[in-house]
């Protein structure tokens, strides 16, 4: 009979300070996350076809529409922690530092983290897809 080895449990994702404004847009994004989970995946060269131009409705179609790309944009699912959660993961950190990027207007620093995870065809969907967002999410709140 072998015993079971304790051993203690360290967290590989730090806790982070993000500033009010954009922990309020994580959480944001990180609920419209679980809520896509369970939609259809859509085509990211089809992305466009579904944005909606009403502007009540606009700001949530984009994030889901988004969303919904995200997976076959970096090529693999993005991992999106539950809201409130004081940690960012890797793909939040990365998708929070290209939003930042985009509204303090460091267009170099925006081009360079989407081409540092997105495949050259797919980049001007998905670079067009995340200013829209960020246009969107980013009218009266600061992210850095």
């Amino acid at each position: 009979m072998t015993a079971l080895l304790k051993l203690p449990v360290h967290h590989d994702r730090p806790e982070t300070v993000v500033p009010a404004g954009a922990r309020g847009l994580l959480n944001r994004l990180r609920f419209h996350a679980t809520t896509c989970r369970a939609s259809a995946r859509l085509d990211i060269f089809d992305a466009c076809a579904v944005l909606d131009a009403d502007t009540n409705r606009a700001e949530d179609a984009r994030i889901k529409t988004l969303l919904r790309v995200l997976g076959q944009a970096l090529d693999k699912e993005p991992d999106f922690l539950r809201p409130g959660e004081t940690a960012l993961s890797f793909d939040e950190r990365w998708l929070m530092a290209a939003l930042r990027a985009k509204s303090e207007g460091d267009g170099d620093s925006f081009a360079f983290l989407i081409c540092s995870r997105v495949e050259h065809s797919k980049r001007r969907v998905f670079g067009f897809l995340l200013s829209g967002v960020e246009r969107a999410l980013t009218e009266n709140v600061s992210i850095s």
